[in-house]
């Protein structure tokens, strides 16, 4: 499994534990079973779209970002690069 999943099942019990959610209830709340709330947990879910990502950052009244790991700055924004040459 990857490093991505672990992190992101990591932060996923982190986070619920915080909040003291069971995993049934953060489930509930995130329109999904509890145990595909345990394989997320366990970093066994291989393929997890971004609306069941932003579904489990709604049941724990998180950020995706502080979900999935990132450190957030604020004031900073992701910009496009301009293109040399021409």
């Amino acid at each position: 499994m990857s490093t991505f999943h672990q992190r992101l099942g990591e932060q996923v019990k982190k986070i619920r534990e915080r909040n003291g959610l069971t995993q049934e209830e953060l489930a509930h709340r995130s329109r999904m079973s509890r145990s595909y709330v345990t394989q997320i947990e366990g970093g066994k879910r291989p393929r997890l779209s971004a609306e069941k990502v932003y579904n489990l950052a709604l049941g724990l009244k998180c950020s995706m970002d502080e979900l999935v790991g990132l450190p957030i700055r604020s004031g900073q924004y992701v910009t496009k690069r301009k293109q040399s040459g021409g």
